[in-house]
């Protein structure tokens, strides 16, 4: 006889259906060797059989309710995908006889990257306050896993697991996050018929792998430098990307692009170019003196648009007691008071520039010289020199006068040698 003949013919023959059966007698019932049966059933109530029957009738509901086969099944799917800093519910469903569940069988368990992080048994328990389990949909079928303020290192394998009364079920599910690109165009001043660059900044993008295309309408520019992206301490990547082009006068309707593919999407930036014009720079000083001081000016004009950065240098170090002046939108003066000292002297000022226009600072150099310091060092060597001169000459007299004397006594000695009598006649 077929399970479902067994089935009408105990509902024809009681007028009752197996539903449910007592929890006792779920544990009197342990040794049925069913691996895959997941069911909780209670006892009909048939008021009007008599004790013996009701037990026979009960057997048979039993039996048959396991001859089934009933399989709790959950549902997950391969891959869960969500944007980095949203919130997300990672499915995770199953089936039973008949739901709700009873919570004192229940337990649900999710796993990420092989350790637990959250369990339900009756009682809940997290790892992280972020992960967050519906107990009352939970008990209904519903054990989807809910994660708030979802990041990076979330991304990995989770599992779903499902134990009802012996039987146990899981399934695994990779989570994805995504962190979608921002494009800030960084450059977009350029100046006319001259090699220019345009930049763009790239960031909180994850993963790492991102391709970078710049367009002139639908045309792809060449010349594209994009570096390998950095990591930032969120998890995410980011990346500086420019090109260089020679801007005509066509192009001043023109729209350029910066457009990035990423696994979260495609991501476009549009932008039309604003022409500049480059600075020009000059230092106005006058002859250095020693000890005194004297302002020296780094003019800066011609420029556009108005935003410009003026620096003074000395010997390489950033001097920071300048002042800028503006004299128009498009000229300015940086003033610095120097004072020349014999430490500094020989040492090189520099003034820097940093525009829009300019794909480097502008430097312009001034070496710290002048006549005066120099003529008063040649005095000085003179006056040295005439100290010394004078000296070795009485040092130079003094030993030849010595030398002189000298030579005359052994003169005067050999002579008395040869002349006894002029000897006895000088003694």
């Amino acid at each position: 006889m077929e399970f479902d003949d067994s089935i009408n013919l105990v509902n024809r023959l009681t007028k009752f259906q197996c539903t449910e059966y007592p929890d006792s007698l779920w544990t009197l019932l342990l040794w049925v060797p069913v691996s895959k049966v997941k069911v909780k059933v209670i006892s009909p109530v048939i008021p009007d059989m008599e004790a013996g029957v009701r037990r026979i009738l009960l057997v048979l509901c039993v039996v048959v309710l396991l001859l089934t086969g009933f399989t709790a099944e959950v549902n997950v799917p391969p891959i869960h995908r969500a944007i980095a800093g949203s919130d997300t519910l990672i499915p995770c469903t199953f089936s039973s006889v008949k739901l709700p569940v009873d919570p004192t069988f229940l337990v649900v368990s999710w796993y990420f990257e092989g350790k637990k992080i959250l369990s339900y048994d009756a009682n809940l328990s997290t790892l992280d306050f972020r992960f967050i389990l519906d107990t009352v949909k939970a008990i209904n079928g519903d054990a989807s896993l809910s994660v708030k303020r979802v990041t990076i290192p979330d991304s990995g394998v989770y599992r779903c697991s499902i134990r009802y009364k012996t039987e146990q079920t899981e399934k695994n599910i990779t989570f994805y996050v995504h962190a979608p690109p921002e494009i800030e165009i960084t450059k977009k001043i350029v100046v006319m018929n001259e090699e220019s660059i345009l930049s763009s900044s790239i960031t909180g993008f994850y993963p790492m792998s991102i391709d970078i295309k710049w367009f002139r309408e639908k045309t792809v520019l060449e010349n594209v430098q994009s570096p390998r992206p950095w990591s930032n301490p969120d998890g995410t990547f980011s990346v500086n990307s420019s090109v260089t082009i020679t801007p005509t006068e066509e192009d001043k309707n023109q729209t350029f692009s910066c457009s990035v593919q990423h696994d979260s999407g495609p991501l476009r930036k549009d932008f039309q170019l604003e022409y500049g014009a480059i600075p020009s720079i000059e230092i106005v000083s006058s002859e250095f003196f020693l000890n005194k001081e004297q302002s020296l000016i780094c003019r800066v004009y011609g420029f556009n648009p108005s935003s410009i950065i003026v620096e003074w240098f000395l010997d390489g170090t950033s001097i920071k007691t300048t002042k800028t002046r503006r004299i128009d939108i498009s000229a300015v003066d940086s003033v610095y008071h120097f004072t020349p000292t014999e430490e500094n002297w020989g040492l090189e000022l520099s003034c820097r520039v940093q525009h829009q226009t300019l794909s480097a600072p502008l430097v312009r150099k001034l070496l710290v010289d002048g006549k005066v310091l120099a003529i008063r060092r040649r005095i000085g060597m003179f006056v040295s020199l005439g100290l010394i001169l004078p000296l070795c000459g009485i040092i130079v007299f003094y030993i030849k006068g010595k030398k002189k004397a000298g030579n005359n006594e052994e003169q005067d000695e050999v002579d008395g040698i040869k002349d006894p009598q002029r000897a006895s006649a000088l003694s």
